[in-house]
């Protein structure tokens, strides 16, 4: 097992050579909680993303949840991943779909495992901040941020997950706060982050209420 810690924007890298794929990977933040991806032999240099998204398709492809992949990885799961990788992402697009177009975006399975994903609220962050994504075992929902199911599956089953209707407001509403409460940080940084400026008037309202 090797381990690494990530920067401050979340980026990664290991050291793999002399190392042969597939490989598993597990993401744990300060709150315990851990993600899971998964790289094949062919992404070596490349870039794999761990997220929620990720998460579920590494679940998906192995028929198992992220943990018991991680910590019981066998040849036949190499197998599992090898060949249920791209057929996984796609089945987790098809989920995240109706959340793409409610939000007026156009559905992209690039960032899912591999390629670009910014977190900057536009694309599939956008996707990510307007859901909350959950998991018990192998069961996954997939919700807006008021709760409401947009989305569930066993994802130890091969059949399409139970989808739910989707309300634009809902997603629009989850996104945007999370869209705002990135641009307070990043104004509380600019604006509070020394001890001249902590006692600035523009500092001081980003604190007030009117």
């Amino acid at each position: 097992v090797l381990n690494t810690t990530t920067d401050a924007n979340g980026k990664y890298g290991f050291d793999t050579v002399g190392l042969v794929g597939p490989f598993v990977l597990k993401a744990t933040g300060l709150d315990n909680a851990a993600l899971y991806s998964a790289a094949l032999g062919s992404d070596l240099g490349g870039v794999i993303n761990i997220s929620p998204l990720s998460t579920m398709v590494v679940s998906k492809a192995a028929l198992k949840s992220g943990a018991a992949l991680f910590d019981g990885f066998s040849a036949a799961d190499a197998t599992n991943l090898q060949n249920g990788l791209a057929p996984a992402t796609t089945t987790v697009l098809t989920l995240l779909t109706p959340v793409f177009n409610a939000l007026g975006l156009t559905p992209s399975e690039s960032g899912i495992l591999r390629g670009t994903l910014v977190t900057n609220n536009t694309g599939l962050d956008r996707v990510l901040d307007a859901v909350a994504i959950s998991f018990v075992g192998t069961e996954v929902t997939v919700a807006d941020r008021s709760g409401n199911p947009i989305a569930t599956d066993d994802l130890a089953d091969t059949p399409v997950a139970k989808m739910h209707d989707v309300q634009q407001s809902d997603l629009t509403a989850g996104a945007d706060a999370s869209k705002a409460a990135i641009a307070l940080f990043a104004a509380v940084g600019t604006n509070c982050g020394s001890s001249a400026k902590s006692e600035s008037a523009a500092c001081a309202a980003l604190f007030t209420n009117d």
